[in-house]
């Protein structure tokens, strides 16, 4: 696993944006997040039980009052080769510094049009602030990768546009497959693009394949100077080599993407476990962790679960 596994921690489940894909059902209610101080306790038991990297999520993370003392409290603990985060970019004009001064490594902004309209009726939502977020990432040196969710008869024709931007400003892109949680499925029946139709649109602009690092979830590619990559997690899911946990904003530890259920870790925390019994809870978890992906063999259809609700 090299540095070991890696951790999506989510500090909300809030987000202002309201995508198809994502949060279709505005009646769902956020998970409570725990405290700071009790998320961090956690990450550091996780990071003595085998976790190497950090990434922050949500919902949409910025929209944590706490989110930057959050990082400078992570970015502290040892072991920890690095601390990202995943956004939607909407705040993070604002936040870059900060967050790279707590001691934030890189940025991950989710993007999936050009186009402000298009945006608008994704995303609902404005696409300037999330530019803006962009190119204050790229000034702080956060390295950004750019994360797109292609949709059929959205933004598929926009593949072009983006492999531009990633050779203008220097940032990888990553083309995602959308992936049916159960939440909207009419949704992704409609708006699914396969990889395989994602990938002929790259190779007809001439991209070379370069393979997959690993256990990145990408496999990259590049066209000229630009670094772009492939995410094709519903119809090539790639469990076998999965480094990923998940702790939910309740303290809610995951193995799985698709567990249905998970070890409630935050809830043992607050009465009164001490580190010694949760650290053996979550390495028992993490030497459990098994394949749930509903096209893994036998795993059957999961859960219905939004991406927002558990952290993505």
């Amino acid at each position: 696993m090299g540095a070991g596994y890696t951790l999506r921690l989510q500090v909300t489940g809030g987000c202002q944006l309201r995508c198809g894909y994502c949060r279709p059902d505005l009646r769902r209610a956020d998970p409570a997040a725990g405290s700071p101080a009790e998320l961090a306790r956690l990450v550091a038991i996780l990071a003595e039980a085998g976790v190497g990297r950090v990434r922050i999520t949500g919902g949409e993370p910025l929209l944590r009052p706490e989110v930057v003392e959050i990082v400078d409290r992570l970015a502290r603990i040892g072991g920890l080769e690095e601390v990202t985060l995943t956004t939607n970019g909407q705040r993070l004009a604002a936040l870059a510094a900060p967050l790279r001064q707590a001691g934030l490594s890189r940025v991950n902004v989710h993007l999936d049009s050009l186009v402000p309209e298009r945006y608008r009726r994704i995303c609902g939502g404005r696409l300037e602030p999330a530019l803006e977020g962009l190119r204050a990432a790229l000034a702080q040196g956060l390295s950004p990768k750019v994360n797109v969710v292609v949709l059929r008869g959205e933004n598929e024709g926009e593949v072009p546009a983006f492999c531009a931007m990633a050779g203008e400003l220097g940032v990888q892109v990553r083309f995602i497959e959308l992936m049916d949680t159960g939440v909207a499925p009419a949704y992704a029946a409609r708006r699914g693009l396969p990889a395989r139709e994602i990938r002929a649109r790259l190779e007809a602009l001439g991209a070379r394949c370069m393979g997959r690092r690993g256990s990145a979830p990408a496999v990259e590619y590049r066209l000229g100077e630009a670094k772009l990559g492939l995410v094709a997690s519903e119809t090539e899911p790639f469990c076998d080599r999965c480094d990923r946990l998940r702790l939910g904003a309740d303290g809610t530890l995951r193995t799985c993407l698709y567990a249905g259920t998970g070890v409630a870790l935050g809830a043992l925390a607050r009465r009164g476990a001490g580190d010694a019994a949760l650290l053996e809870v979550a390495r028992a978890a993490i030497a459990a962790k098994r394949s749930l992906h509903p096209g893994a063999v036998a795993a059957g259809p999961g859960p219905a679960f939004s991406m927002a609700a558990i952290g993505g």
